[in-house]
């Protein structure tokens, strides 16, 4: 009898402790893939946004030059004194640009001027690629030629300062996209995989054993498909890997100390006892509730196994809270990333829409980061970021939301206030810039635009996001109109 049921429970303890390894083992590393997914989808949005960050510059740069009364009386009269200042390759150079073209209302060419900065000399623009992209009228955006080079391109139309002449044609600014700047200035190391037109989805994720493998889709104004490419070591995977290697050791010892007690316990009381976390661990495994602990009374090895359990389940649901954490902010700034941000948000129309709360939604830019990273340091720019971050964070109440959509761009809600409040809380955050900028021994200064909406309950959150977008565009080009 003695070796039956010793035989019976550590079979039975064997099978119990195998099933509740093998349970959380799968779902500790489904975990850690998901983490490694959301990883590569917050590394697509930082380079989806740096492209429409590079489209939305040469936004404001054509923008200003298509509203300067110098370029409207040009296409009239086609000075030669416009052409030396302004339209020379040095000044082409300068804008960062390899392509300008000034056309007339019927799309002919008035004037066109070419730079090559790689061998800085100057080259002839295709009048190819200007009957290309006149296609897409008065916008901006990626464009794909037909030699599947990239080109980052934006049209607007040339009137004067005060937008009260009728349009007198278009002035286009193109540059050629370099991966290696990309790469240099995100710290990335993309590679060019090729073009296509037929992919839909934004991303594509491949993880093998400690590799995760991603390729990103950036889709260009011309229906075409930029695919791009990088790898990196799957260092959260590998973690969860490693710590179930420790926790299958920590099996084996707990499965030593059952088999010790078995040797030397009272087969009933034992028996009793080891069906009852028998039982408890079913129940685990049936509800996938890690919070439910093993309760056994005593004072003795079968406690003590018992408090062995618990204290795995403890350190394995710590160790998910911790990596929930981390994938739920953003490393630089400490505050929440995009993807939590998106579902906090998300929440927070729901409840307004709900309860008929008012929902206020604010885009925040950071005024400057291109001059800081080019004029000083990556360092610096890190770091004005973290700065903003920073004081609005401070400005912020307890029950607001504030995240980094990625760059150089945050979203603020304020649920149950007003606009007029939303408003006095940013002008709060610009004074205190303000007074920061004016003690700072920096040799830049803090700024931000912004842009203050109301949520309307119809709008799904695209489009509460980019509405406040806008309106942070508008405060921009307003700040630059008023400098001018």
């Amino acid at each position: 009898m003695r070796k039956k049921i010793i035989v019976s429970i550590t079979l039975s303890s064997f099978i119990v402790f195998f099933l509740l390894f093998l349970f959380i083992s799968e779902n500790i590393k489904k975990d850690y893939k998901k983490f490694e997914e959301r990883r590569s989808e917050e590394r697509y949005m930082i380079i989806n946004n740096e492209f429409k960050s590079l489209s939305d510059n040469l936004k404001i740069l054509s923008s200003d030059w298509g509203e300067w009364d110098d370029t409207y009386e040009f296409v009239q009269n086609k000075n030669k004194d416009y052409i030396k200042s302004n339209l020379n390759p040095e000044s082409i150079a300068t804008l960062g640009i390899n392509y300008l073209y000034i056309t007339d209302l019927t799309g002919k060419t008035v004037y066109s001027v070419g730079y090559d900065h790689k061998s800085q000399k100057s080259v002839k623009p295709p009048e190819k690629l200007l009957f290309n992209l006149l296609k897409f009228g008065e916008s901006s955006g990626m464009y794909i030629s037909e030699d599947n080079k990239i080109m980052i391109f934006s049209s607007d139309p040339i009137t004067d300062s005060k937008a009260l002449k009728h349009s007198m044609g278009k002035i286009l600014m193109i540059y050629e996209f370099n991966l290696d700047n990309l790469n240099k200035k995100l710290g990335t190391n993309l590679e060019f995989l090729g073009i296509n037109s037929s992919e839909k989805k934004s991303f594509e994720v491949n993880i093998s054993k400690d590799r995760v493998y991603n390729k990103f889709y950036i889709p260009s104004v011309n229906e075409k498909n930029l695919i791009l490419n990088d790898s990196l070591a799957a260092d959260i995977l590998v973690l969860g890997k490693d710590n179930i290697e420790k926790y299958a050791w920590v099996f084996i010892i707990n499965l030593l100390v059952l088999i010790s007690v078995i040797s030397f316990g009272i087969e009933k009381l034992i028996l009793s006892r080891i069906r009852k976390i028998e039982h408890s661990v079913e129940e685990i495994i049936e509800k996938k509730d890690l919070s439910k602990r093993l309760k056994i009374t005593g004072n003795d090895e079968i406690s003590l196994l018992k408090k062995n359990i618990n204290v795995f389940l403890d350190t394995i649901e710590n160790m998910n809270s911790k990596l929930v954490g981390k994938a739920s902010y953003d490393l630089m700034t400490g505050i929440f990333n995009r993807h939590t941000g998106i579902e906090k948000l998300e929440l927070m129309m729901k409840k307004a829409k709900l309860n008929n709360y008012p929902l206020i939604g604010c885009f925040i830019d950071v005024d400057g980061l291109k001059f800081v990273n080019d004029n000083f340091s990556h360092n610096d720019g890190d770091e004005l970021i973290k700065n903003i971050a920073y004081i609005l964070k401070k400005f912020s109440r307890d029950e607001d939301l504030l995240f980094r959509l990625g760059g150089d761009e945050f979203f603020m809600a304020f649920l149950g206030i007003d606009h007029s409040d939303a408003e006095k809380v940013l002008l709060r955050v610009t004074n205190y810039l303000q007074k920061y900028n004016k003690n700072s021994k920096k040799p830049y200064d803090l700024k931000i635009s912004y842009g203050i909406i109301n949520y309307d309950y119809n709008k799904t959150i695209d489009e509460f996001i980019f509405s406040a977008d806008e309106k942070m565009y508008m405060h921009k080009s307003e700040k630059k109109t008023f400098r001018n």
